[in-house]
């Protein structure tokens, strides 16, 4: 008679449950005191701030950045240093408004433009 000396799926299981329990036991924290110290927690408005954004299309003298938030923003390219501000490079870009919209006349409803209203910052 054999004695299996390898972890079966039940012991790597039972291991695994004890070592979450531990952890658990170690960590008791409040959800709200994980929330408080937790990344999204620390999320701040960015309409009105400077934000480091980054370049995903360059269309003639727009600049298409990304700077983390639902719609990118389209700012024009510098005449100055344009060969700067390739696809890729880093900006920063001052934040208006996270969506441009407008009210056509005769509609009832907003229409979005799908694009942030940001500015590029020197």
């Amino acid at each position: 008679m054999t004695l299996l000396t390898q972890n079966t799926g039940f012991t790597k299981s039972k291991s695994l449950s004890s070592s979450v329990a531990e952890n658990h036991e170690r960590n008791n924290q409040s959800f709200a005191s994980l929330f408080e110290s937790s990344q999204f927690a620390r999320i701040v408005n960015p309409i009105g701030n400077k934000v480091e954004a980054e370049v995903i299309a360059v269309v003639g003298d727009k600049l298409y950045v990304d700077f983390g938030c639902k719609f990118h923003a389209v700012v024009r390219r510098p005449e100055v240093n344009e060969g700067e501000f390739v696809e890729g490079a880093k900006v920063v870009v001052l934040v208006k408004d996270l969506e441009m919209s407008m009210h056509p006349l005769g509609s009832s409803k907003d229409l979005s433009l799908l694009e942030a209203e940001a500015e590029l910052c020197s």
